[in-house]
């Protein structure tokens, strides 16, 4: 794994889990998020959501394999994508 990277696939991602992305996110030390595949909860989602809009240092974002699985979802990431000036790759 990259330095600054978190990388998980396939996963159920607990709330306990999410929290430490979120943390991570909100504390600009993430470059690369790819959750690929995983299972998270819609109340998860829209907090990851929400720390990606505002976190500065990420520059690859990968929410592929039914992680972005509803309207909702697509709003939220959407919503978060447009606040984000930092993605370089999704």
């Amino acid at each position: 794994m990259l330095s600054g990277s978190i990388q998980i696939s396939g996963e159920t991602l607990s709330s306990a889990e999410v929290k430490d992305i979120c943390d991570s996110l909100r504390t600009n030390s993430v470059r690369l998020l790819s959750l690929r595949g995983c299972h998270i909860s819609d109340r998860d989602f829209h907090r990851i959501s929400r720390h990606v809009a505002d976190c500065q240092s990420l520059a690859q974002l990968n929410l592929n394999l039914g992680v972005v699985s509803n309207i909702n979802r697509v709003k939220q990431l959407a919503e978060a994508l447009a606040s984000n000036r930092s993605i370089h790759s999704l």
